[in-house]
């Protein structure tokens, strides 16, 4: 299988930066039936608020190599 073997290079992983934003889509005047209003309120109390704005915590430093 490609990509499943051993690399003769050492590779870094690189944390960067990850923007994302869910979309709710629900029909023209329902926004605000009360059942819309609380699916999309229980769906932003899922997201930690560091991620809700995009802030991601800094990642640990790599292991050392053996």
């Amino acid at each position: 299988m490609a990509g499943t073997g051993e690399t003769k290079r050492p590779s870094t992983l690189t944390p960067l930066p990850v923007r994302r934003r869910t979309v709710v889509a629900y029909r023209r005047g329902a926004g605000r039936h009360p059942a819309v209003e609380a699916a999309v309120m229980a769906l932003r109390a899922a997201v930690p608020q560091e991620l809700a704005h995009g802030r991601v915590p800094p990642s640990p430093p790599p292991a050392p190599r053996r």
